[in-house]
Order: C-alpha cells, then sequence, then structure tokens
C-alpha cells in the first residue's frame, strides 16, 4: 500500500505529513470513559479547559445518530519533527505536534462544511489550544470565548486512541524513550462523527509515493 501524504509549508521549508484515513463503526469504538477520566484528573488541563474533563460530554449523547466515524491520522517521520526550531528535544517536539494539530484540524473543520447535516462536529486531539498561548477562560470561570470553534478530545469522551491506532491503523502511538532522542514519529488523530457515508476525496490535494 502507497503511503499517503501531504506537503505544508513551515516558513521556507517542506514539512511532508503523512496520513491514513478509516471509516469505522460506532460498534467497533472501544470506550473507556471511567479509565481516561481517572487519568484525565491528574492532566494540568483538568477542569481548566473547556475542552476537558469534567466538561466533556457522554461520548454517545454527542453522537447521537452518528452510525460511524471517519477517523483521519496523521503523523510526521522523524526527519520531518526535527527541521522544527527549538533549543531543546521538548520544544522541538511541541512544535512538531502543535503545527500537527493545527493541520489535522483544519482538514476537519472543512470536512464539516462537506458533509454538513450529515455530520456532527469533528473530535480532536488533545486540550483545546483555541485560546494558546492565552490561558483558557475556564481558569477564571468564564464562559468560553469561542464556542462555535470549541471542539473536544477523543480521549475526554473516553475514547481509547492508543487501541484506535494500533488496531486501525497499524501504527503504534510512540514516545521518546531518551532525554536526546526522536521518536520515530509523531502522531495525531482526529474523528468526525457522521450518520451516513458517503465518497469523498480526504484530505483534498493528496499525494503518494
Amino acid at each position: 500500500m502507497k503511503n499517503k501524504f501531504l506537503i505544508s509549508k513551515l516558513g521556507d521549508k517542506k514539512i511532508k505529513i503523512y496520513y491514513k484515513t478509516a471509516l469505522i463503526p460506532i460498534s467497533k469504538i472501544k470506550i473507556e470513559k471511567e479509565k481516561f477520566l481517572k487519568a484525565c484528573k491528574t492532566c494540568p488541563n483538568y477542569n481548566k479547559n473547556w475542552a476537558c474533563p469534567p466538561d466533556a460530554p457522554n461520548f454517545y449523547e454527542y453522537i447521537k445518530s452518528a452510525k460511524h466515524i471517519l477517523f483521519f491520522l496523521f503523523y510526521l517521520k522523524r526527519k520531518q519533527v526535527k527541521k522544527f526550531g527549538g533549543k531543546t528535544q521538548k520544544e522541538k517536539l511541541n512544535k512538531a505536534y502543535l503545527f500537527l494539530k493545527f493541520k489535522i484540524e483544519k482538514v476537519m473543520y472543512f470536512l464539516e462544511t462537506i458533509f454538513k447535516k450529515n455530520c456532527k462536529k469533528f473530535l480532536t486531539t488533545g486540550s483545546c489550544r483555541i485560546c494558546y498561548p492565552k490561558p483558557c477562560s475556564r481558569e477564571k470561570g468564564k464562559k468560553c470565548k469561542y464556542p462555535k470553534k470549541l471542539r473536544y478530545s477523543l480521549e475526554a469522551l473516553g475514547v481509547n486512541c492508543i487501541s484506535l491506532s494500533k488496531n486501525i491503523f497499524k501504527k503504534s502511538l510512540v514516545w521518546s524513550k531518551r532525554k536526546k532522542a526522536f521518536p520515530r514519529y509523531i502522531s495525531v488523530i482526529a474523528g468526525l462523527p457522521i450518520k451516513t457515508p458517503k465518497s469523498i476525496k480526504t484530505p483534498p490535494t493528496q499525494n503518494k509515493e
């Protein structure tokens, strides 16, 4: 199977983003709300981000009439990650992750305009970063500044992304095991709950190698 990828720009550099897609029935998605809620309580974003627990909704109540989820996996290989600026490995990885998160969400916002009433708002990866680097208004007990843009994370609704990535995309989530060593790749996952599957070329402007 040929690898699909997109070419994006980072200043004067070209970044190759690899991706995979999968249309999965809701019944095949592993939900472990209690397990991930316990993990979320140890996260600094817990109770401080409108897209995170305890404000995240129940998975099944959220998707309602959706029968499938159109999943995307975007990933950058080690060579691409090293192109990002930063004095430390952690800074480079963080910048690469935010870049990848922004790109996959841009595609998902676009797909919402294609599917329209046939879909729910997409589910993303990690905490909401719309206000970043400023803190979420949740920290001060204020309403969300951008409710129309807010998207919940898959993990916040209890979706097991580790299992999803390994079983559906055949790509295990990996982390750096040594301080100065970069992981083989970094990845992000997002999903669009849809009522009725239909053919669509995703994402736009694709390449193969």
